[in-house]
């Protein structure tokens, strides 16, 4: 059986860290960031952009439909398996790396 979202209990701490997303950030963190985080990329006239250190895939989903190449690494598999999860209950389809930052290729 595939997990869902809906049984996270924070065992691991890519659980953990989505617990925190779910209920700090939401409250903390303006929901506006993504978009500030788009207007930012377009003023650099980035195309393709790498979140590294990705986590549990915020604030990619936020600007994944947003005319980017964007690819996602994390080092901690805990981390990338909720980001997974998340990612197929919203449909999104990001490429995902499973790399510590020292690891990553060019």
């Amino acid at each position: 059986m595939q997990a869902k979202i809906s049984s996270i209990t924070g065992n691991s701490f890519g659980e953990y860290w989505f617990l925190v997303e779910k209920f700090y950030h939401t409250k903390y963190y303006s929901k506006e960031y993504p978009d500030l985080l788009v207007e930012f990329l377009n003023r650099l006239k980035a195309k393709d952009v790498l979140d590294a250190a990705c986590g549990i895939g915020f604030p990619a989903m936020g600007i994944v439909n947003k005319g980017f190449d964007l690819t996602c690494s994390d080092g901690n598999g805990s981390m990338l398996g909720v980001f997974k999860l998340l990612a197929k209950e919203k449909g999104i389809d990001i490429p995902i790396i499973h790399s510590k930052w020292v690891d990553l290729q060019a």
